[in-house]
């Protein structure tokens, strides 16, 4: 009889790594994170944009990310990472809220 421990990477739903999303200043950012596999579990954590300012909203789990009432300094760039002892996956949401300055809406 075999003591085996099945191991698996995480791998977070949907196949691009990299989102785009242009919203108005007010508007809701809702993005999600969803892990479809990992054993160990893996731990999902999100690094935000440095000049961020409004309050947000993780899931437990960390899958999904909600800001209410975006504003221009909420745009930047969102990751979401997903990682257990036998790898890593992640996603990366470009969010621009209109309205940025040019330097930031690049």
């Amino acid at each position: 009889m075999c003591d085996c421990v099945v191991t698996a990477a995480p791998k977070l739903r949907g196949s691009s790594t990299s989102t785009r999303l242009v919203l108005n200043p007010g508007d809701t950012l809702n993005v999600s994170c969803a892990l479809v596999a990992g054993t160990p579990a893996p731990a999902v954590t999100w690094s935000l944009p440095p000049a961020m300012t409004s309050s947000y909203d993780v899931t437990a789990g960390g899958g999904r990310l909600v800001v209410t009432s975006v504003r221009r300094e909420d745009g930047g760039v969102y990751k979401c990472d997903a990682r257990n002892v036998v790898g890593e996956d992640f996603r990366v949401f470009t969010i621009v809220v209109r309205g940025e300055s040019s330097s930031n809406a690049k």
